[in-house]
């Protein structure tokens, strides 16, 4: 009779009886987890990270069912992301799991060159891998106890609406590609995946990017939010970590005034040099923190709620640079210097990668006044003294053409001077004010380097001929013009691509070989136009108009504003040429490199004899 009754479990049912260890994530990965690429390859070390003990433990408290992680790069938090993704495996298996990574091709390298092999060296995930190779690939993972793992991406939602799952896991979120248009965002398509589920987890993490930050969003829309406080070692004061106490050699005597009194520090220096410091804020303290008194303070410290909520359902934690040990106090310091010169990207660079934030240009409507103020004594016409170069920038209209050249000098700082600006019929026109000898102050003579010439303007008096035709044959006919295309993409985006024009607009007939076409993520460029605006006058990096500057001129640099989304619009009967020509001309400057450039460097190896080479010291 007992014969009759046995019965022989299978191995995945013998693992889901089995009793499993009492552990919390964070003593989970200690135990378990080997970090397989990186600085600190090996046992998963808490003493390393302490701040994402807490974010780790929190998956453990029932009630929680989301998980915002807002760090900057390089702070571990797509590790913790991975060891609660482990721990989901091992302790909640039995059903569909996502990870959702920025795009297809990522997606498919990350599972298979990272996720499976952490899979098999962490031993209690190891053990619940089927034996079957073919349930082990990039695009699944299937368990023996029943549990599938799915790697997917945020730019397809038909693979995010698949399957019902209980644990989401959705790493740098603001990288995924733009969904707009398609269905809804990556994050809400994946939030709709657990909703059938009574206890679910849903893990989001990202460092931020974009005016229209997912990962910002949902942070702010958590009920509690989390900010982590250190703990001084040298007096026990416990304390959030800010900017205005970073100090480095010359700045300390001018902490706290604005930006524009700060002294003119070479950020490579103090990153060389390893010479910032943190002053503590404690009270008759003031001890100035090196990097590992910094790394002391981090390990003796904790998150502190905002808000404290009784059982939250979502929580949020904001990583930035300062509680990194992989970010030294000085690579900060680094940032926030070259943040001051005005660029765009050194401005983004240090909201997204080392405040953990989103970066919002200025929303400040401008006035005529503001712009106007930014006119100098020349006349117009005059170039400034011991400028670069001057450039010529186009923007083509249905029957006429605005124009600008504008002087740059090269640097970090990219100062700029109007020149000459006005409306024009013909290309014939355009040609003599390229071609034409500009003089400054001293009689000196320069000349156009280079043309940019918007492609579009829209239809020409002659019927069935564009003017995008037209711009392209005056361009390959006057190879020292190049044509522009304005596309509209986030400002994080690529800046520019240049391609090569094959056929005519809308037509198979080849066009002749030779001519690239440079399309320009305008959002990125206004913002850095934006950004030049505010400049004083004074200061390096500057935006110059000449004495004669019109009122009008003015009135279209004021004409567009920036939306929610941190996308730029022009209200409707606004003109805005002048607007999209300073953007051309933001544009032709990183297309010409003249951040980098230096006349010192290019005119001593013009002087140098054929074949001697030039090293950084001279010859």
């Amino acid at each position: 009779m007992s014969d009759s009754l046995a019965y022989e479990w299978y191995p995945g049912e013998l693992e889901i009886w089995t009793q499993k260890e009492d552990l919390k994530v964070s003593q989970f990965a200690a135990k378990h987890r080997k970090v397989t690429l990186g600085a600190h390859q090996g046992d998963w070390d808490n003493s390393i990270t302490p701040y994402l003990v807490k974010i780790m433990d929190t998956y453990n408290l029932p009630w929680v069912q989301e998980i915002v992680i807002c760090g900057v790069p390089q702070s571990g938090k797509s590790n913790g992301c991975i060891n609660m993704h482990l721990y989901a495996v091992v302790y909640r298996g039995g059903n569909v799991k996502y990870v959702m990574l920025p795009k297809e091709n990522l997606a498919k390298k990350i599972a298979k060159d990272r996720l499976i092999p952490i899979y098999r060296m962490c031993e209690p995930v190891a053990k619940k891998l089927s034996a079957n190779p073919d349930d082990t690939t990039a695009s699944r993972i299937a368990f023996r106890d029943g549990t599938v793992v799915y790697p997917v991406w945020g730019s397809s939602p038909s693979e995010i609406s698949s399957f019902p799952a209980d644990d989401v896991f959705a790493d740098e979120v603001d990288k995924n590609d733009d969904l707009a248009g398609k269905e809804t965002n990556a994050l809400n398509l994946m939030e709709k995946r657990a909703t059938t589920f009574r206890r679910p987890k849903k893990i989001k993490c990202s460092s931020p990017a974009g005016a229209g930050s997912l990962i910002s969003k949902a942070f702010d829309a958590c009920m509690e939010q989390l900010d982590y406080q250190v703990v001084c070692p040298f007096c026990g004061t416990k304390q959030s970590m800010s900017e205005d106490r970073l100090t480095w050699p010359g700045q300390m005597d001018l902490m706290g005034k604005v930006p524009s009194l700060q002294p003119n520090v070479d950020p490579k220096q103090v990153l060389n040099d390893k010479s910032a410091r943190y002053i503590c804020a404690g009270e008759n303290c003031g001890v100035m923190w090196n990097d590992m008194d910094r790394d002391r303070a981090v390990r003796l410290g904790d998150w502190v709620p905002r808000t404290i909520v009784e059982r939250p359902v979502s929580v949020g934690f904001i990583i930035d640079a300062f509680i990194c040990p992989d970010i030294s106090l000085s690579e900060y310091a680094a940032a926030i210097l070259k943040a001051r010169t005005g660029d765009l990207a050194d401005q983004i660079e240090l909201d997204n990668s080392y405040r953990a934030k989103k970066h919002e240009a200025a929303r400040t409507a401008r006035k005529e006044d503001f712009i106007l103020r930014l006119k100098d004594d020349r006349p117009r016409g005059l170039v400034p003294k011991n400028i670069y170069c001057l450039a010529m920038l186009v923007d083509t209209q249905q029957n006429s053409f605005y124009y600008e050249v504008k002087a740059f000098n090269e640097g970090i700082s990219l100062e700029t001077w109007q020149v000459r600006e006005g409306e024009v019929s013909s290309f014939a026109e355009l040609l003599t004010i390229y071609n034409d000898t500009y003089k400054d102050i001293d009689g000196n003579h320069y000349h156009c380097v280079k043309g940019f010439i918007d492609s579009g303007g829209g239809t020409g008096p002659t019927p069935n001929h564009s003017r995008t035709v037209e711009v392209y044959e005056f361009c390959y006919l006057n190879p020292q013009f190049v044509p522009l295309k304005g596309q509209r993409k986030k400002a994080t985006d690529r800046h520019f691509k240049e391609s090569p024009v094959d056929y005519y607009p809308g037509t198979n007939k080849p066009f002749p070989q030779g001519l690239l076409l440079y399309t320009i993520n305008v959002t990125y460029f206004k913002d850095q136009l934006n950004g030049k605006l505010r400049t004083n006058p004074d200061d390096p990096g500057a935006f110059h108009l000449h004495s004669e500057c019109a009122d009008d001129y003015a009135r279209q640099m004021c004409a567009e504003y920036q939306d929610p989304n941190g996308y730029w619009e022009c209200p409707r009967g606004k003109a805005n040429h002048y607007w999209d020509i300073n953007t051309y001309a933001f544009a032709a400057a990183e297309i010409l490199q003249l951040k980098f450039r230096d006349r010192v460097r290019e005119q001593a190896a013009a002087r140098a004899p054929s074949g001697a080479r030039m090293l950084s010291s001279g010859m």
